[in-house]
């Protein structure tokens, strides 16, 4: 606060008070106000109102600290943020305490803009009682300097106290004196204490940064200049219109000479931060090399030097463990630690890189971590938070060795890093963080196992870290502790539904594998219907897709959600997952893996043969039981039928077979874990290396393997080499037993069962191959093959179940086919020797088939492709000829029949004179009518092929006489001219023909006949027992003495008896495939027995000529009209001349047979047989003519036609009465002797006429 200088000595003049104390303006010692104005002398409208907001009157951060430290709550006013100046005085003007009662009394006090110490004012007018009236002159003014001039002339013009600062020239002529207070006092003024002086202006000398280094002498110079306020003031009003600053301080100078020399510096006196330097610049240490001074660089320091001169500076390199990043410094500084200086004179301290440290300042260099270790290893590093998240970040200057940690990615481990593997994270904290999924012993925490079995039971963390209730000192956690079990993550207690879990399993094994061994035991043909059949079939097909998604989850592929639940929930069929999911077993004890192993190989497989074995054992009490009775009333006992045993022991191993292989390789299908050790996948306890308990399981699996090896070996040589032998033999018995590997497929397609152990054998076996890629192509090349072999022979038994099947090897394919591009294998030595050894293969196998071509068209030179040619009368002995051919087939041999081979009769004399060893005559009666017969054999005699003659009833060797004349015989002989035979020929072979071989065939031939027959054709080969080959009657312990089909034909016909072994032939597999015991060609002294509700008789009636007429047919018609109701019909029809009885004239001349006329009281029943036989559709069954192709269809038509037909007793029933055969024995009994029958028939003539025909439906 200032006061006019004028008004000061006034006053002294008048009262001796010095008004520039602060002590004179107290009211109550002196009266100060009489020297300066009034507030009424102001211009009033000028000042600043209190309220107005942008004074310090309304700002409570200083009227607070005032209302505090003062007291003087009547000087405010309470606002809602604080405490106001309280203008007393027009509301402009705020009035101290003491002249507040009286305005006139107070002393203006001025302040300026916003108001410049307002709150200084108050406090100090309070505190020292000064009668002060406090004013803000308002800067009406839009310039600043405007307002300000204004509030200068205000406080010149008129005797008032203001603030404002010194030395300023605006203030010459007002020539302020400041008003001296008590000293400043900072802490009070700090906390709003305003009662002592304010600190003042700052005056000071302020010159270009840049001076000290380009003009050091100027600098010094500044310095040294020192002028007092007074004399400033003083020459600043030396400043008027006619003299310039310039000359101002030209006067100064000119007048302080000697007092300005002084300050002027020598050049070789250097001042602190500066340094001799010569006159090139560089430093010197004497001032007889100086020139001059020169700042110190950095990476010096200025030091002082006393000559006789006197003090001077040097600059000196800072010494090693020291630096100076500055410029004229006078100390050099050490270097903290955590940095180095190796060399003198650095600017700055190198840091030590990561991987070293400096646990001390002043050190020259940097101590690495680590024990002398690849320091690559080693970083430095600190545990820092980044937006909430803790991470290892490496750090330079590291200045203690406990920040030594190893880099990320390893971890410590006995004083030296090790490379963090696979499973765990290594982020700089040389510790090792185990991931989830993934397990170490806390011993060896670098050893990192992967838990492949359950990644839940491993929760990752510190190694040693397992999920609740797992045992930790087990590899990968896989084992519970005592008393516990395993759940998907942890271990729980046993508890007792456990042990009823593994209770209820146990009795379903039992139920199910029982049932279906009941099913099968108790389940007659006729019971199996065709969507049974199917069902089984889809069932086996979906078990086999089930194990194919097993053995794939057990592959290391990264499958992903959702599929990878899928997977895992399918594994439920495994033996292992089986055991798992049975808490009651660890909760009982912990097996070794060994009594493990052979629990999940060999107990489980004997627990899925229990059930059957106690159904059967049950069976067998309950039919001895049975043959007791049966013998008591003479009947036929039935046996143990153990052959069903062995269906079902043989059903259950084709469905289970690939989870059978998977349990027994266990112990050959290890997984590497990321530090490089193998463990079985099953028993991660147990390391793969031969030794200890692998090598235990090792010897255990060898020797189990033995069992799938050996299965698929007797399935094959079942298939192969000896089902042939038995269907031929029809032995059913055998058949049955081996059931479950053909029943599934269409007849002739057997050997695909094998082909499917086969592949589900490499399939089980792919997860033990050494890399996931060839375990992938393995699967991949057995699905292919089996893919294009279902799609070319569509083996199985149903159209619907071959595309079903190819559709899943389609489907696993796809799925595999995409898995693939997501195995992160190596392609290794193992990959590229499989596709050497793939690409190899595909050269030899071209190479071998061109070879083999070729060998075939030089062996085809020479060797025949037929070894028999069958030479017959079609009309008489077609089927003969046919079965013939059967016949020989069986023996391997090949056969050529005109009706299966012949495409041309163009070719048919180059077929014999090129491709045939053997001509068969088939000599019937009327063989030498046809010339085309006499045309092969007189080739063949031409060509010296073999020939022999088969002999029926009725064959004769042309005379003399048919020599003579076998061209009217024979026909236009022109057609056989033009093949280069002439008359001369056909007369010397025909005539030579009885010195060919000549087998006789018996009109009333049976199979073993032709068999003993065709071994005498081919006495080279060794033909089938005699014993063997009579099939006509069976005796097959528990199926039944009597087959439950039948073949009814004439055995006065030789062509309807082979056309009957022919339909038996091609039927039996058909109706094998649904368990139907036959057929058999029943004999003309057999008859047809019943067997029972339970086993259905079904009878196939071959018609042909004069059929119906034949006693034992007649015979065979009344027996099934006696057991009606068991008994079921079709009729055949494989004659052309056969025609179908419809009308009343066909039955009355049925009726009139010799061998009909005399059933007497039977007649009427064989009548209403026949009547009702033809009611349904008849197929037409033609050995002579059709193919082999057709007859086989039709063959397996006929047998699908069985089961869905009515039995006899219902058609009796419900056949429309079309026919009265009650009118047909009447008229027979009206008819007894001749003239009355000649006169009954005249009678009913017309009668006759009138009757309605059937009409004859034939297919």
């Amino acid at each position: 606060m200032f006061v006019s200088r004028r008004v000061v000595e006034e006053a002294y003049e008048d009262s001796g008070h010095s008004l520039n104390w602060y002590r004179s303006y107290n009211s109550s010692r002196s009266s100060a106000k009489q020297y300066f104005a009034s507030v009424l002398d102001l211009p009033i409208e000028d000042f600043t109102f209190c309220n107005d907001s942008t004074t310090m009157w309304t700002s409570p951060v200083y009227m607070n600290d005032y209302a505090r430290w003062s007291g003087d709550i009547e000087g405010l006013v309470q606002a809602e943020d604080g405490w106001h100046a309280n203008c007393h005085a027009f509301d402009r003007f705020w009035l101290s305490p003491a002249c507040r009662h009286n305005v006139s009394e107070c002393i203006p006090m001025l302040s300026h803009e916003y108001g410049w110490l307002v709150d200084a004012f108050m406090a100090w007018s309070t505190a020292y009682g000064i009668p002060a009236a406090v004013g803000i002159l308002d800067a009406k003014y839009e310039s600043t300097s405007e307002s300000a001039e204004y509030f200068f002339n205000l406080a010149r013009t008129l005797k008032v106290l203001s603030f404002w600062f010194r030395p300023d020239t605006s203030q010459l002529a007002f020539d302020p004196l400041p008003i001296i207070f008590p000293v400043h006092v900072a802490s009070e003024w700090a906390v709003g204490n305003k009662r002592t002086a304010a600190t003042g202006s700052y005056i000071g000398k302020l010159v270009s940064r840049r001076l000290r280094e380009q003009a050091y002498n100027v600098l010094s110079f500044l310095e040294n200049l020192k002028l007092e306020l007074p004399e400033m003031q003083q020459y600043l009003g030396m400043k008027d219109a006619t003299t310039s600053w310039e000359g101002v301080a030209c006067q100064w100078i000119t007048s302080n000479r000697q007092r300005w020399e002084r300050w002027v510096p020598k050049d070789t006196t250097c001042f602190p931060g500066f340094g001799l330097i010569d006159a090139a610049g560089n430093t010197v240490n004497t001032r007889e090399a100086a020139k001059g001074c020169g700042l110190c660089t950095p990476g010096t320091s200025s030091k002082a030097v006393l000559d006789e001169t006197g003090r001077t500076y040097t600059c000196d390199l800072c010494s090693p463990g020291t630096y100076q990043e500055v410029s004229g410094e006078t100390l050099c500084i050490t270097c903290p630690a955590g940095r180095v200086a190796a060399e003198a004179g650095v600017s700055q301290c190198e840091a030590c890189t990561p991987g070293s440290y400096a646990n001390s300042t002043g050190l020259e260099s940097c101590q690495p971590c680590g024990n002398g270790d690849d320091q690559s290893t080693w970083t430095t590093s600190r545990l820092t938070e980044i937006r909430g998240t803790a991470q290892w970040i490496q750090v330079e200057a590291a200045a203690s060795g406990d920040l030594c940690h190893c880099i990320p990615g390893w971890f410590l481990r006995d004083g030296r890093c090790y490379e963090c593997t696979e499973g765990a994270s290594c982020p700089g904290s040389s510790q090792v963080e185990v991931l989830p999924g993934y397990f170490s012993f806390s011993t060896d925490p670098g050893s990192i196992y992967r838990c492949f079995r359950s990644a839940l039971a491993c929760p990752g963390g510190d190694p040693g870290t397992c999920a609740e209730g797992r045992d930790n000192r087990t590899v990968a956690c896989s084992a519970c502790m005592v008393g516990l079990h395993p759940t998907a993550e942890g271990c729980v207690p046993c508890q007792g539904q456990d042990y009823f879990i593994l209770i209820l399993v146990c009795i379903l094994v039992l139920v199910a594998t029982g049932g279906a061994h009941a099913f099968l035991l108790f389940t007659t043909a006729q019971k199996v219907q065709v969507g049974l059949v199917k069902v089984g079939i889809y069932i086996g097909q979906l078990a086999v897709c089930v194990q194919v998604v097993v053995v794939m989850h057990r592959m290391d592929m990264e499958w992903q959600e959702p599929f990878l639940t899928i997977l895992r929930a399918m594994s439920v069929i495994s033996v292992e997952e089986l055991m798992q999911s049975l808490n009651a077993v660890s909760c009982v004890t912990r097996f070794s893996p060994t009594v493990q192993f052979l629990f999940q190989t060999v107990a489980v497989p004997l627990a899925f043969m229990t059930g059957p074995v106690l159904v059967h054992l049950h069976y067998i009490c309950i039919r001895k039981m049975g043959n007791r009775v049966k013998k008591a009333k003479k009947e036929v006992a039935e046996g143990a039928r153990l052959h069903n045993i062995a269906e079902t022991f043989g059903m259950l191993c084709m469905v289970f077979f690939i989870v059978l292989c998977t349990a027994v390789l266990e112990p050959f299908d290890c997984v590497t874990h990321p530090n490089l050790a193998s463990t079985m996948r099953t028993a991660s306890d147990v390391l793969c290396n031969f030794r200890d308990d692998h090598l235990s399981l090792s010897f255990a699996a060898s020797f189990l393997t033995l069992l799938p090896v050996g299965f698929v070996a007797l399935c094959a040589w079942i298939v192969l080499m000896e089902l042939p032998k038995r269907i031929h033999r029809m032995d059913v018995k055998f058949i049955r037993s081996c059931s479950f590997l053909f029943s599934r497929f269409r007849p002739g397609h057997h050997p695909f069962a094998v082909l499917l152990l086969v592949r589900n054998a490499v399939v089980a076996m792919s997860p033990i191959l050494p890399s996931v890629a060839a375990g992938c192509l393995a699967i991949f090349a057995m699905l292919c093959l089996n893919l294009c072999l279902s799609a070319v022979f569509q083996p199985w038994l149903f159209p619907l179940c071959s595309y079903t099947d190819m559709l899943a090897n389609v489907c696993f394919l796809l799925i595999l086919l995409h898995g693939a591009f997501y195995v992160e294998d190596e392609i290794g030595p193992s990959a590229m020797i499989v596709c050497s050894v793939v690409l190899g293969a595909t050269l030899v196998m071209l190479l071998g088939l061109a070879a083999y071509s070729l060998a075939e068209y030089w062996l085809r030179k020479r060797r025949k492709s037929y070894q028999f040619f069958l030479t017959h009368h079609k009309s008489t002995a077609g089927s003969v000829a046919r079965l013939v051919k059967l016949e020989l087939r069986q023996h391997d041999c090949s056969v050529f029949l005109d009706s299966d081979d012949l495409s041309s009769l163009v070719h048919l004399f180059a077929v014999i004179s090129q491709s045939v060893e053997n001509l068969i005559v088939v000599g019937s009666a009327n063989i030498w009518t046809r010339k085309w017969c006499v045309g092969e054999i007189v080739t063949a005699k031409l060509q010296n092929v073999n020939i022999v003659v088969l002999a029926l009833p009725g064959f004769h060797f042309p005379d003399a006489a048919f020599i003579a004349a076998f061209d009217t015989v024979l026909g236009d002989l022109n057609e056989l001219a033009t093949y280069g035979l002439a008359k001369s020929d056909i007369k010397d072979t025909l005539a030579k023909l009885r010195d060919q071989k000549t087998v006789t065939l018996p009109e009333r031939f049976q199979v073993s006949d032709l068999a003993e027959m065709m071994q005498e054709v081919i006495p080279a080969r060794t033909a089938v027992p005699k014993d063997t080959m009579n099939v006509t009657r069976f005796d097959a312990d528990g199926i039944g003495a009597v087959t439950s089909c039948v073949i009814l034909a004439n055995h006065d016909d030789m062509e309807a008896l082979a056309t009957a072994h022919v339909l038996r032939i091609w039927m039996f597999p058909h109706l094998l495939q649904r368990r139907i015991n036959g057929p058999s060609v029943i004999s003309s002294d057999d008859r047809i027995m019943e067997l029972g509700a339970e086993h259905a008789q079904l009878v196939i009636v071959l018609c042909t000529k004069d059929c119906l007429e034949v006693p034992s047919m007649l015979q065979w018609m009344i027996q099934c009209y006696h057991f009606a109701v068991h008994c079921r019909m079709l009729p055949i029809i494989a004659d052309d001349d056969f025609r179908v009885p419809g009308a009343v004239a066909d039955f009355r001349t049925l009726a009139r047979r010799p061998h009909v006329l005399a059933q007497d009281e039977r007649l009427l029943d064989y009548l209403a047989v026949v009547r009702v036989l033809f009611t349904q559709i008849a197929f037409r069954f033609s050995a002579r003519y059709s193919t082999e192709a057709s007859l086989k269809s039709k063959a397996g038509r006929c047998a699908e036609r069985l089961l869905d037909l009515e039995n006899l007793a219902t058609l009796l029933h419900v056949a429309p009465p079309t026919i009265d055969l009650s009118e047909v024995t009447t008229w027979l009994q009206e008819s007894s002797n001749e003239a009355e029958r000649s006169h009954v028939e005249q009678r009913h003539a017309g009668r006759l006429e009138e009757d309605e025909g059937m009409e004859e439906v034939v297919f």
